[in-house]
């Protein structure tokens, strides 16, 4: 069994449920402490005696971002603003140029010569335009 780190908000729900589960608490106190149902508190009874620990986690903790740049794609950004500004950047302000757009930089035509340099499309293929 892995070692799983919650959330401050995680561990405190995990506790009171683990409390409830040992018959130390009542799911009325139990839903008054966490802040919701009754029937949430069933819910997360289930959760517990199922998965333990575990399910508490949130489903996404773990994976990338679908959005996220890939080391290359990073790559070759900060070689192209390398070359046609003249401006070395850092690891730091590559993992930072996710935030930015290619609209951001001056002159107008860079933009444009930025997206047409690109070896990967900036939309994704399964999702049409003006979405």
């Amino acid at each position: 069994m892995r070692k799983v780190q919650l959330t401050m908000g995680a561990q405190e729900k995990y506790e009171i449920i683990k409390r409830l589960a040992e018959n130390h608490i009542s799911k009325n106190t139990a839903a008054l402490k966490i802040g919701c149902t009754v029937r949430h508190i069933n819910r997360l009874l289930i959760i517990y005696r199922q998965k333990g620990k575990e399910g508490f986690l949130h489903g996404n903790t773990g994976r990338l971002p679908v959005h996220a740049l890939t080391d290359q794609q990073k790559a070759e950004i900060s070689r192209f603003i390398t070359i046609n500004t003249g401006i070395r950047t850092s690891s730091i302000v590559a993992n930072s140029l996710r935030q930015m757009t290619p609209f951001a930089f001056r002159p107008p035509h860079f933009a444009k010569s930025f997206i047409t340099s690109l070896s990967y499309p900036l939309r994704r293929p399964d999702v049409p335009a003006g979405k």
